[in-house]
């Protein structure tokens, strides 16, 4: 089911709205992206979501070689290298962090059109979804930099993190 579809019906069983970014998670440069946010529906969007009273995210894992397919066009082997060395475990909304949760700035962070992790705070409950032993590491660190206030797992994810 394309996300737009699981959208609109998470949005109608709540009866809240709900909007798509129109524009993909990352853009090739950095003066692409700055000209994407000041477009109308690009602004606004970020500006609702940034202000959201829920956000629900996905948690991304970094394995030391890959952080999922979503970045595979994105992340050039230097970018994978940069990650690895300064202790990527994780990312959410497109925004690597490591173990400890420390967001890790990177080039790309400025070519991604999402809301900043610093200002995740400004959401009431950010709920992020996760599971597996492959997540574990970024489950931790999004918990542990205060990225998520509410974690939706499987029973086993949970029993792991809750032992320790």
């Amino acid at each position: 089911m394309p996300i737009s579809a699981r959208g609109s019906r998470l949005a109608e069983a709540l009866d809240c709205d709900y909007r798509l970014m129109p524009a993909t998670l990352v853009v090739t440069d950095q003066r692409l992206a700055v000209a994407l946010r000041h477009e109308s529906p690009v602004a606004t969007a970020l500006a609702l979501a940034g202000h959201a009273d829920v956000a629900l995210t996905g948690i991304g894992a970094f394995d030391g070689t890959t952080s999922g397919s979503i970045f595979d066009s994105w992340q050039t082997p230097a970018m994978i290298r940069e990650l690895a060395s300064r202790g990527a475990v994780g990312h959410v909304r497109g925004h690597h962090f490591t173990g400890s949760g420390d967001h890790i700035e990177t080039e790309m962070c400025r070519r991604t059109m999402a809301v900043p992790l610093n200002q995740l705070s400004g959401i009431s409950t950010v709920v992020g979804v996760a599971y597996g032993p492959e997540k574990m590491e970024a489950i931790r660190g999004a918990l542990r930099g205060h990225h998520l206030d509410v974690l939706v797992t499987d029973g086993q994810t949970a029993a792991t993190l809750l032992s320790g």
